[in-house]
């Protein structure tokens, strides 16, 4: 699996929360909202991990996220691939305005393996 790298206030939000990048801080003049802070915060998946530990998290884009007979299926390098129901976190709320993948990376330029961490999608949208 790959990803690609993300951006966004999903991506300063994760690693704010989670540390995932010792230098990372919030661009000058940006503001954190605590209720999108908190909502990252909690996504913890099946196995106790967090979403964003090792990875970020940001929107998913259209066609990027579906529902399959096995449950949902994320769109990694021009395939479908089976999300894992360990890695699935169910939400009906989302502060970023809909579904969430979180992942290794969001950038093809390179030939690192994807790693996905978690997905969570929205149902109450």
């Amino acid at each position: 699996m790959r990803a690609r790298p993300l951006v966004g206030i999903a991506s300063l939000v994760c690693t704010l929360a989670f540390g995932s990048v010792a230098a990372a801080k919030p661009p000058d003049g940006v503001q954190i909202d605590p209720e999108v802070h908190a909502w990252f915060e909690s996504l913890v998946r099946a196995d106790g991990g967090h979403c964003c530990g090792a990875a970020d998290c940001r929107q998913a884009q259209p066609g990027e996220l579906r529902e399959s007979g096995n449950g949902f299926q994320v769109m990694l390098d021009g395939q479908w691939v089976d999300v894992p129901d360990y890695l699935v976190v169910h939400r009906d709320y989302s502060p970023i305005g809909g579904s969430v993948i979180c992942k290794t990376r969001y950038d093809a330029t390179d030939n690192v393996p994807n790693s996905l961490y978690c997905v969570v999608p929205i149902t109450g949208l």
